[in-house]
């Protein structure tokens, strides 16, 4: 969001994961546009491409349109040169163009009009920090006033024998949520493989979670999720526990999860999307979920 010298909002960009604008709003009045958008990073208005210093970005493909000049060393041989942050936009980021570096607080501040910043949210992980300045006028012309800190951190430290490998389904979702300090949450999605051995099938998934924190709403969103080193994911593995931690401040939320069975992790995690209402929230939780019906079920049941 930018908002003029006065606090008066008049642009709201959002992005999809990669980049690629979700949202562009501005005032009619407005003919204004910056330049700096996705990680602050200048975009060529007639290409689309973002300059990232050492090369051009395409958030439309999610990748690079040159070759990564340190691909030859250590952390980068196993992957494609033109990749971006080894395809997990949630957890790194790439200030220069040549490495990934990992995110640390997420952290949500109300700037009064006093110039004193009051915190209102923070989501931790590993790296450095990045924070949110929302003007107190901005905060108010979307109806949300009485805002108060938030106490809960959201520790998203990933151990390094979960590594995450590519993503192998993505889901949208749609889920309501009530929680003070103990609450519950139901969730709705649609998930479609497009990795491992059922690539291509879909499945309609619902999960009831028990949530501990603050939380209140209805969030739309989408989930991606990526099996753990050395195994591919399979349909059946969403059918039974599920854990993680979620927030989100002004209509943004965030989530990183993992699916367990065995006492074991055999995925990973993470989503993202929008909220209403939108005010600072968080929560832990823990479900069970399961493939209730399946393209493969309507094969078998559906009459020649």
């Amino acid at each position: 969001m930018i908002s003029n010298i006065g606090g008066e909002l008049i642009q709201n960009i959002q992005y999809m994961p990669f980049g690629e604008t979700f949202v562009d709003m501005r005032k009619k009045e407005e003919n204004w546009s910056t330049l700096y958008r996705f990680n602050g990073k200048e975009q060529d208005p007639e290409s689309g491409l973002y300059y990232y210093g050492a090369r051009y970005y395409n958030p439309r493909l999610g990748r690079f349109m040159s070759v990564d000049p340190q691909a030859d060393s250590k952390e980068n041989i196993s992957y494609s040169p033109f990749n971006y942050v080894v395809n997990n936009p949630i957890r790194f980021i790439d200030p220069t163009g040549m490495t990934r570096e990992e995110y640390d607080d997420y952290i949500f501040n109300l700037v009064m009009n006093d110039g004193s910043i009051q915190e209102i949210g923070r989501i931790v992980a590993p790296g450095d920090d990045v924070e949110f300045n929302i003007s107190e006028n901005v905060a108010k012309e979307y109806g949300i006033d009485n805002l108060t800190e938030s106490d809960i951190d959201f520790h998203m430290n990933i151990p390094a024998d979960e590594k995450i490998n590519n993503v192998q389904a993505v889901s949208f979702n749609l889920s309501i949520q009530a929680a003070y300090y103990l609450g519950g949450q139901t969730e709705f999605s649609l998930l479609g493989m497009i990795e491992g051995p059922d690539k291509g099938e879909w499945a309609f998934l619902a999960q009831q979670n028990i949530l501990g924190g603050y939380e209140a709403g209805i969030t739309g969103s989408a989930s991606f999720y990526s099996p753990v080193e050395g195994r591919d994911m399979a349909l059946e593995d969403l059918n039974g526990l599920e854990i993680g931690a979620q927030g989100g401040a002004f209509m943004m939320t965030g989530s990183y999860f993992r699916g367990i069975k065995n006492y074991k992790t055999i995925y990973t995690g993470f989503s993202f999307g929008m909220s209403n209402p939108g005010v600072p929230t968080g929560s832990v939780y823990g479900g069970l979920g399961g493939t209730a019906v399946n393209s493969k079920w309507l094969k078998m049941n559906s009459k020649p």
